[in-house]
C-alpha cells in the first residue's frame, strides 16, 4: 500500500472548502459568461483540481469525485478551444450550463502543464469527444502561451496525442521523449516536477504498449507513485498532489487497451476510476 503523504486531521476542514468551491463556482461561471473571460475560464481550471483531490481524499461519493473530473475537463476543454477559435462563436457546457463564448486572443493558463491535466481528466474520463478536440491543439498555442514550452513539454505531449493517433508510431514517440528528457536541457525550477511526476510516465506508457507486460507496468507504476509521494511531500498541502492525474489517466488507459490490472493499492488513484466503474451521466 502507498499511502498518501498528507493525512487530513480534520476532515471538516476538507468539506469546508469543498462547499466553497461549490459556492464560487457559480459566480465564476456567470463571470465567464458575461464577461467572456478566458482568465477566470482557465484560472478554473486549477480550482477544479483541488477541489477533485479534496474530494478524493475526504472519500465523498463517487459521483461528487467524477463531477469535479468533469469540471477539470470542462472547463479545460473551453479554455483550449478559446485559444483554438478566435473571433469564432462557440458552446461550451460547464456543470450541465450550456453557453456560448467568443474565442480570442490569449496567452495565460495555455502551456503545456494545463492541456496535461485537463487531457488525463478527458481519458480517465473516457470522454472522445473532448479527447479528440484536445489532440486537435496545435503546437502554436503552446508556443504563444507565458510559459514556453521546452523540448520535453513538447515531446510529452506528442507522446499523450500519440495515445490516439491510431498511425503514431509509440516506440518513436516514447525514444523522443527519453531523449528531450536530457536534465541539462530542463530549466532548473522545473527539473524535479519533470524528473519525479512527467519523466515517471514513460516507463509506464513503454509497458502499456509492450505485449504481456502487466508485471512490467505494475512496477512502472510503483516507481511512479514512489516518485509522486516523495515530490509532493515537501508540499503537503498542494492538493493536486494528493491524487495523481497522470498515474490515474495511465492505469485507465492501460486497463482499457490492454486489460492491466493495476496490483499495488494507493491513495492516489481511486480503482473505480480506473475501472471505468461510474456514471458520467447520473445526477
Amino acid at each position: 500500500m502507498i499511502t498518501r503523504h498528507f493525512e487530513a486531521k480534520k476532515i471538516e476542514r476538507i468539506i469546508d472548502r469543498i462547499n466553497k468551491y461549490e459556492e464560487l463556482l457559480l459566480i465564476g461561471i456567470n463571470t465567464i459568461k458575461t464577461k467572456n473571460s478566458q482568465g477566470v475560464l482557465g484560472g478554473s481550471i486549477q480550482d477544479a483540481i483541488s477541489a477533485f483531490g479534496e474530494a478524493v481524499l475526504a472519500k465523498v461519493p463517487h459521483q461528487q469525485i467524477v463531477r469535479y473530473l468533469q469540471h477539470i475537463k470542462e472547463f479545460g476543454s473551453a479554455n483550449f478551444a478559446f485559444a483554438c477559435r478566435h473571433g469564432e462563436t462557440f458552446d461550451v457546457t460547464i456543470n450541465n450550463d450550456t453557453f456560448a463564448l467568443i474565442g480570442g486572443p490569449a496567452g495565460a493558463y495555455l502551456h503545456t502543464d494545463v492541456w496535461e491535466k485537463v487531457f488525463y481528466a478527458a481519458v480517465t474520463l473516457r470522454d472522445k469527444k473532448a479527447i479528440e478536440q484536445l489532440i486537435q491543439v496545435p503546437q502554436s498555442v503552446f508556443d504563444n502561451a507565458n510559459l514556453k514550452a521546452d523540448a520535453f513539454d513538447t515531446a510529452l505531449i506528442n507522446l499523450m496525442k500519440g495515445l490516439f493517433e491510431p498511425e503514431a508510431n509509440m516506440g518513436d514517440l516514447l525514444e523522443a521523449a527519453l531523449i528531450a528528457a536530457d536534465p541539462n536541457a530542463i530549466a532548473s525550477g522545473r527539473r524535479s516536477y519533470v524528473q519525479n511526476i512527467l519523466l515517471p510516465l514513460l516507463p509506464v506508457y513503454r509497458c502499456i504498449y509492450t505485449a504481456n507486460a502487466q508485471d512490467e507496468f505494475n512496477e512502472a507504476m510503483v516507481e511512479a507513485l514512489k516518485a509522486h509521494k516523495k515530490y509532493w511531500k515537501k508540499d503537503e498541502r498542494e492538493r493536486q498532489g494528493w491524487i495523481s492525474l497522470p498515474l490515474i489517466a495511465a492505469a485507465s488507459h492501460a486497463y482499457d487497451l490492454k486489460g492491466y490490472q493495476l496490483t499495488v493499492e494507493t491513495d492516489y488513484i481511486p480503482s473505480f476510476l480506473v475501472k471505468n466503474d461510474f456514471d458520467v451521466t447520473a445526477p
